[in-house]
């Protein structure tokens, strides 16, 4: 009579155990990619919108004929805020309103237009007619909060004139 071979009962299922073993290994591992890869979708999302905001800001800057200190807007505005003239009559400023919102306000129309909801300035201004701008974005991801800033230097090109 000849020999049948196969696997015994209790191969089956180590083998099987160590399968169900290395499944959950790598779906650990997909577990952690897919959530670090949603954390930098949406860290992505607000450092764009923080670039966006700056881009916006500069090329109005960049038209400026001078940096004003925030004591001679028209209204009351916070210390860091940007302020600057674009010619005889019309002064610009960007500020930050209980870190709710980035504001644009012009002196002559005094309205305020939201740029940017959640988005805080800060500025400071150099007598050679450049300002080094930062701004900041605070977030929320699965219940962490997260912080992320970006900085620029602007020169006037109408400066002097």
């Amino acid at each position: 009579m000849k020999k049948l071979e196969g696997f015994t009962v209790i191969e089956l299922l180590i083998a099987a155990a160590i399968g169900l073993i290395s499944l959950g290994v790598l779906y650990g591992f997909y577990q952690a990619e897919l959530k670090t890869y949603q954390f930098n979708k949406k860290r992505m999302e607000v450092i764009d919108e923080l670039w966006l905001t700056m881009d916006k800001i500069e090329k109005e800057v960049r038209e400026g004929k001078e940096f004003k200190s925030y004591t001679e807007f028209p209204l009351s505005i916070p210390p860091d805020s940007l302020v600057f003239a674009t010619n005889d009559t019309a002064t610009i400023a960007f500020f930050t309103s209980g870190d709710t919102a980035l504001y644009r306000m012009v002196s002559t129309s005094l309205s305020a237009q939201t740029i940017a909801v959640g988005v805080a300035i800060s500025a400071v201004t150099f007598p050679s007619g450049s300002c080094q701008i930062s701004l900041t974005k605070n977030w929320t991801y699965r219940g962490m909060n997260e912080k992320e800033s970006i900085s620029s230097q602007i020169h006037l090109r109408n400066w002097g004139r």
